[in-house]
């Protein structure tokens, strides 16, 4: 009987090593491209679109201010009683600058932002025409139900700016609002915390010193606690769902905002300077007989 020629179990080692060395390739390369493709995947999907809110963050609140308005006075009773007036007279109307209404406000709901808006020097770039300078921004954050998912919340934040500063104006179904676009998609939470240094009085001797407060939402309450119209800082805190909406991701960026104040009576007192310089009489120079004073 003729034996048939075969493989040596020497030769199937061989061929088993050199084949478990070829699969652990092919698996390697595999495993490295899905997570570059997962990475890539991240970075277009959410860590983008947190840059584009960063970026869109930090170029309104860098704007942002308190503008002042003129309020009619009420008339002082006392006084008004120790010096009445002439028959035929009336009283003159007597001004004072407060701050706008709601320059700077902000309301939660459920843990997440509902609103955000405030009075910017940053508005959105034209160029077919010049725009005004100072407008408001308002950010509202609502559900996406369009893309909404069983059991999960996914919401969007919307963007608005115009040149009404009544905030009345801006409410959803307001005839004559601004238009209103999506800045983000697939938003799984977004809340704001806002920081104020506030100065507290030290001792029996007047000294302060600065205690940095962080409030949740910035009301009127917050106003009154801080001192001020506006925060120093704001921090947003993002998460971001993947296209799936399976996973999220977490994001967290601070804002700055500038401090600014009033220049209208430093630049009055400048005016002000200029015009006494011009009516004073020049004094005439060596050699130089004096010229004729001026007329008022």
């Amino acid at each position: 009987m003729r034996i048939k020629p075969g493989f040596t179990l020497l030769e199937l080692l061989i061929a088993f090593a050199i084949g478990s060395f070829v699969l652990t390739a092919i698996f390697t390369i595999f495993y490295q491209t899905s997570r570059v493709l997962r990475m890539v995947n991240k970075i277009e999907n959410e860590d983008a679109r947190f840059y584009i809110l960063q970026y869109q963050f930090e170029r309104d609140l860098s704007g942002a201010f308190v503008p002042l308005r003129l309020k009619e006075k009420k008339p002082d009773e006392k006084q008004s009683k120790k010096k009445p007036l002439e028959d035929g007279k009336k009283a003159k109307k007597e001004f004072e600058e407060v701050p706008l209404e709601k320059a700077f406000s902000s309301t939660n709901k459920g843990g997440n932002l509902q609103e955000l808006t405030f009075i910017s020097s940053n508005p959105l770039p034209t160029y077919k025409k010049i725009g005004p300078r100072i407008v408001r921004v308002v950010y509202r954050l609502v559900e996406d139900k369009e893309s909404a998912v069983p059991g999960k919340k996914v919401f969007k934040l919307l963007r608005q700016e115009g040149q009404k500063f009544d905030l009345a104006k801006y409410k959803p179904g307001v005839k004559g609002a601004p238009l209103e676009y999506t800045l983000a998609k697939n938003i799984k939470n977004l809340n704001v915390e806002y920081m104020a240094a506030v100065e507290k009085e030290v001792g029996k001797n007047g000294k302060t010193e600065i205690e940095y407060k962080t409030f949740k939402q910035w009301n009127d309450e917050a106003i009154k606690k801080a001192k001020k119209e506006k925060p120093d800082l704001c921090t947003f805190k993002v998460s971001l769902w993947d296209s799936l909406k399976k996973s999220s991701s977490d994001f967290e960026c601070t804002v700055y905002i500038p401090y600014s104040e009033p220049e209208k009576e430093q630049g009055q007192d400048k005016q002000k300077q200029a015009n006494d310089k011009q009516d004073q009489p020049q004094q005439p120079g060596k050699g130089k007989k004096p010229g004729p004073r001026p007329r008022k």
